[in-house]
Formats: C-alpha cells, structure tokens, sequence
C-alpha cells in the first residue's frame, strides 16, 4: 500500500507508476526519450496524452549529437511550472550524483534546462521545442551510458541534486524512491555507421530582425570545396522553428539527414524559413566513408538569406580541412578545440568569419 502520491510533476520510473510513494526506482523510466541523432519531424507526440502508455527508443549513436526529450505529467491539483534537466553517466554500481552531477546537457539553443509549465492535472509536457543535446563516445569496456533527468524548481542544472554520496545502492534507492520528480533510463551504445568527425558550432546562429517581422526564406547548406564523391554529410539542429498561419517548412528543425556528395563541388541543405531572432547552434557530422581527402579540402556551413534579386550573404563558419592521405590527428585535434568553436558567443548577422587553411607535416 502506497504511503502518499507525489504532488508536482511525474517523471516515471515505468509505465506502471503512478506517482503512489514509496516508487519501485527502476533504470528504464519511459520518460527519458532518446531519439538518435536526427531530430524527429514532430516532438509533439511525446506529450499526445495517446501516447503517454508508450515507450521509445533507448538507443544513442557514437560521435555523433543525440538528441533527448524528458517527459513530465502533471498529477497535483495546482499548476506546476518547472525547469527539466538531463544528464549523462557511464553505468556504475551506485549511481551516485558525484558521477553525473556535472554532466548535464544543453539545449540545441545552449541553455541548461527547458521551462515547462502544467496548467492543470492531467497535462504532459516535454521540452519539445529545445531538446537536449549530447554526443556520446565510445564508453568503458562492460559499461553502458545512464541518462538521468529531474523536474527542478531552477534553471541551474546543479539545484536539487543531492550532496549526500549515499553509503549504499540501497540508500540511493530509497532517496529516489521517495522523488517522483527524478528518473533514468539506461541506453543501448550503437557503434556502427559513426561520423568520422562531428564539430557543433561553438556560436548561436541567430537571425536578425524584430520579433513582430514576417519570417524570412534562408539557405542553409554545406559548401563542398573538392569533397572527394563518395564523403556523406549531415547536419542537425533540435530547436523547432515557430512559424506563424501562412508559412511552413519539410521540417521542424534545421536538420539535413545524412546525404552523400555526388559532386566535389556540392551544396548539401535546403530552405527554411525563420522568425526573427530565432537562435540555435548546429551539429555538423562527416562520413570519410574509407576515402582519403584531396589535398585542398574543405567545407563550410553557410546560411543565406533567399531575396527575389539575388542570395544576401549573412554569414560564413568555416570548416576547413587541409590533408593529404589519411585523416591527420593533428588536424581534426585543431578542429575539435580551435578557439571558434569551442567559446560560446554570437556572430553578428554581416561578418564573415574564416578559419583560415590549415596545413601540417603529415608523417
């Protein structure tokens, strides 16, 4: 017999847990949605109340930027308003929250947790319009990832973690047994088909404009400069576009699948339209596909606004390669930690920014 129900927002421990108190603390809560590394065309099904009884994939993609819902239902009679966070541990005997305390997930839009607002009971909600974004390596042998998430009353990913470390799994157990405001579900590592090279870009795209302004048409592709054919790209971003009556796009987010090069010189995206002040970052990942690049390769990610008298340039990130034979680790070090995208800031709508080419002494 239940001693009491929890009072604010569910995140399950199973689909058969109700909120009653103490939970029985499981590491499979359906809740914790993972959703691979293409964004899905509509986030919305996971707070369709039809949908609550189901359960979603449990699989993340090596090198590559998964995406994540966390999904909460509203079982109190008061309207509930609080901030979903998610974090990342590899498996361990006690989860304790040293281990994953401080890996919490951004948001496609870089924020550290997602406002939810439950008016009444009964209501779901989700951060499906910013979702969670991580990219995962390859884990420890005879281990597996855990995703753990919470409902919090702050923004700050660190509030309502226990400090306790906890002297036993048992001890743990009990703590979250009496929380129905915590879960987290254990993944299934997939290795194959991984990127060679996935680079987020380490500023917000943002678009110009004042909010009241009509959405405008924009180009945003990858630009092929002698890409060896055969090389696959793909890029993916998990904010959703907010469009006014009137205007729509082929999806939700700035999200490119997968798609081969078939000419050295190929441009690989498509159009969206965009509000005014619409802000994400995007994930850009590369398949060599066993094929060595040619000597002066490069790529860049560009976004263009589409006008009737020609293509305005808004700005240029590049990412340049410059090699010779194989991949060079010195290279694709210099790409994962140069300054550009590793700092966090804004590129104002009008500069161009290069990288530059990059040569080394290939040994």
């Amino acid at each position: 017999m239940a001693d009491s129900t929890w009072d604010g927002l569910l995140l399950r421990t199973s689909l058969s847990d109700d909120g009653s108190l103490p939970r029985k603390v499981t590491s499979s809560s359906p809740d914790v949605i993972c959703s691979g590394s293409v964004p899905p065309d509509n986030p919305e099904q996971y707070v369709d109340p039809a949908n609550y009884s189901n359960g979603y994939s449990n699989k993340i993609f090596n090198n590559v930027s998964n995406y994540f819902y966390i999904r909460a239902k509203n079982i109190s009679s008061t309207a509930q308003e609080k901030y979903l966070h998610a974090y990342w541990a590899q498996s361990n005997l006690i989860l304790l929250p040293s281990i994953w305390k401080d890996n919490y997930m951004r948001t496609s839009s870089n924020a550290d947790g997602v406002k939810v607002k439950a008016e009444n009971k009964g209501d779901i909600v989700a951060n499906t319009e910013d979702a969670f974004r991580w990219e995962p390596t390859t884990p420890d042998p005879d281990t597996h990832y855990c995703i753990v998430a919470q409902a919090s009353d702050s923004i700050d990913p660190s509030e309502g973690v226990p400090e306790d470390n906890f002297e036993s799994a048992a001890a743990w157990s009990d703590w979250l047994a009496q929380r129905g405001n915590w879960a987290w579900r254990n993944t299934v590592y997939v290795a194959s088909d991984s990127p060679d090279l996935t680079q987020t870009t380490g500023h917000k795209i943002q678009i110009p404009g004042d909010p009241v302004d009509p959405p405008h048409l924009y180009n945003l592709y990858i630009k092929c400069t002698n890409v060896p054919v055969g090389w696959s790209f793909q890029f993916t971003s998990g904010t959703v576009i907010e469009l006014p009556p009137g205007y729509d796009n082929p999806v939700d987010t700035l999200t490119k699948p997968k798609a081969d090069v078939t000419n050295p010189n190929d441009n690989i995206g498509g159009h969206w339209y965009l509000p005014a002040q619409f802000m994400t970052n995007i994930s850009v990942s590369v398949w060599f596909n066993g094929i060595p690049p040619n000597s002066d390769t490069k790529w860049q990610l560009k976004i263009n606004e589409v006008t009737d008298d020609d293509t305005l340039s808004l700005y240029t990130t590049a990412l340049p390669i410059m090699m010779h034979d194989e991949p060079h680790p010195k290279v694709l070090e210099w790409l994962a930690h140069n300054e550009l995208h590793a700092t966090s800031r804004d590129i104002p709508i009008g500069k161009e920014v290069e990288c530059g080419n990059i040569n080394f002494d290939l040994v």
